[in-house]
């Protein structure tokens, strides 16, 4: 019994050993990172997460995380959240952000591996692959849709039916049914309602709904319109 616990410490110092993917700013409620091996840990503000960790946000909690790259990232109640690849500024010169959305939804604005190599940074959800570029956006999966909102920027959603393009300058919202075409609408769903993303108390305001206090991202309303978002099946 003491070797097998010796050994899993070992795992578990070898997978945390490497270099974080980012801090967690602040958090609501429970918040855990749950490595390849299905070890938990809390997340507290100031708190590393790294690749391979899936960021589980319970019921009536919340989250906001910051890369390493100045990407941030709020997480709803009940999210599954998992950085499965990330590299930025490494000795591989490769920086990419490779994540993934099982459940629940974020608001976020992206980092510098973004805005400098858009096709590098991609979420995949159980609906869709979302290739994310410099822009802020809101996603929140709701009985098998995808909700995709883009206020600031412009993105291109897209499946195998077929793709809209939303943000400044026309629609701002798409909804992705499964199997079925993308369909872009002005009028904001409810699955997208601001106070859906309001983040914990304590973190940074990057617009949208703000908690009491919140301080200001540097640049937030400096996004440029671009089309790089790309939903598809």
């Amino acid at each position: 019994m003491i070797l097998i616990f010796l050994m899993l410490i070992l795992q578990v110092s070898v997978f945390a050993a490497g270099t974080p993917a980012g801090e967690t700013i602040t958090t609501e409620g429970t918040v855990k990172a749950v490595g390849p091996d299905n070890a938990e840990r809390v997340l507290k503000r100031g708190g590393a997460f790294y690749a391979l960790e899936t960021i589980v946000v319970a019921a009536a909690s919340k989250a906001q995380l910051k890369f390493s790259d100045g990407g941030l990232v709020n997480l709803i109640p009940s999210t599954e959240f998992r950085i499965d690849s990330y590299s930025f500024k490494d000795s591989s010169g490769a920086d990419h952000s490779l994540t993934s959305l099982a459940k629940g939804g974020f608001r976020s604005i992206s980092g510098s591996i973004a805005q400098e190599n858009p096709s590098s940074v991609s979420v995949q959800t159980p609906v869709a692959t979302i290739g994310l570029r410099g822009t802020v956006l809101e996603v929140n999966i709701v009985g098998g849709k995808l909700f995709c909102g883009c206020t600031q920027g412009r993105v291109q959603v897209s499946n195998s039916k077929g793709s809209v393009v939303i943000g400044e300058g026309g629609d701002k919202y798409a909804t992705v049914p499964q199997n079925a075409q993308p369909a872009s609408q002005q009028t904001q769903p409810s699955a997208l309602a601001p106070t859906n993303f309001t983040p914990p108390a304590g973190a940074i305001n990057f617009g949208g709904t703000a908690a009491p206090g919140a301080p200001t991202a540097p640049g937030q309303m400096q996004v440029a319109p671009t089309e790089g978002l790309q939903c598809r099946n």
